[in-house]
C-alpha cells in the first residue's frame, strides 16, 4: 500500500508480478477499503475503552480493576496494600443537592484519587461512592507507612471544596487499609 504520487489522498495497492522476463505492474485503489477498516478500528477501540472504564468517573470500573490487579500482579508482585475508600455521607449529599450534584462530586472526588497514585498503583471504581486503590512494589519495597500516607493525602485532598452552582461542598472519605504481608492473594 502507497499514497498516491499523483492521486493526494489516494491509497492504491500496487502488485508486481514476474512471469517469464515479464514484470507486470497493476494499481487498485483502496482508499475507501482502509478508510472504512480504519473507521472500524477506531470504534472498536472506543467500545474497548468504554467497557473498561467506569461511565461517570473515567476511573476502571470493577471488573477492569480487577482484572488489571490480577494482571499485575502476575507480572511483577501482589499488591503491597490496597486501600477501600468510601465518600462519606454520599447519600445526604445526594438526598440534599440531588443525583446530578453526587455525580459531579464523584467525578471530582475520582480525578483528585487519580491525581495521587502513580504508575505503582492501580485505581478503580468498585460500585456507588467506593473505589479501591491497589499499591504494588517498584524497585524497591514499599514501607508500611507509605499505604499511611497516600491515606492522609486522599483524604486531604478530598477535603478541598467542591464547586457548585451556587455554593461549595467538602467531604470526607473513609480509608481502609489492607496490608500485605506477601503471600495473600486478592481474593
Amino acid at each position: 500500500e502507497a499514497p498516491a504520487l499523483f492521486r493526494p489522498d489516494t491509497i492504491m495497492e500496487v502488485t508486481a508480478n514476474y512471469v517469464e522476463d515479464v514484470v507486470a505492474v497493476s494499481f487498485r485503489n483502496i482508499t475507501d477499503a482502509v478508510h472504512r477498516a480504519t473507521r472500524l478500528l477506531d470504534a472498536y477501540r472506543e467500545l474497548l475503552a468504554k467497557s473498561r472504564l467506569d461511565d461517570l468517573t473515567g476511573v476502571l470500573n470493577r471488573s477492569a480493576l480487577f482484572e488489571r490487579i490480577e494482571r499485575v500482579s502476575a507480572e511483577i508482585s501482589l499488591p503491597t496494600a490496597i486501600l477501600f475508600i468510601d465518600v462519606d455521607n454520599f447519600k445526604t449529599i445526594n438526598d440534599t443537592h440531588g443525583h446530578l450534584v453526587g455525580d459531579h462530586v464523584l467525578r471530582i472526588t475520582a480525578a483528585r484519587l487519580a491525581d495521587l497514585c502513580n504508575s505503582n498503583t492501580v485505581l478503580g471504581r468498585i460500585g456507588g461512592d467506593e473505589f479501591v486503590i491497589a499499591m504494588f512494589d517498584d524497585e524497591e519495597p514499599l514501607t508500611t507507612n507509605e499505604p499511611e500516607q497516600l491515606r492522609r493525602r486522599l483524604r486531604r485532598a478530598a477535603r478541598a471544596p467542591i464547586d457548585l452552582n451556587d455554593s461549595t461542598l467538602s467531604i470526607e472519605l473513609s480509608v481502609g487499609i489492607a496490608h500485605n504481608p506477601g503471600e495473600s492473594t486478592l481474593e
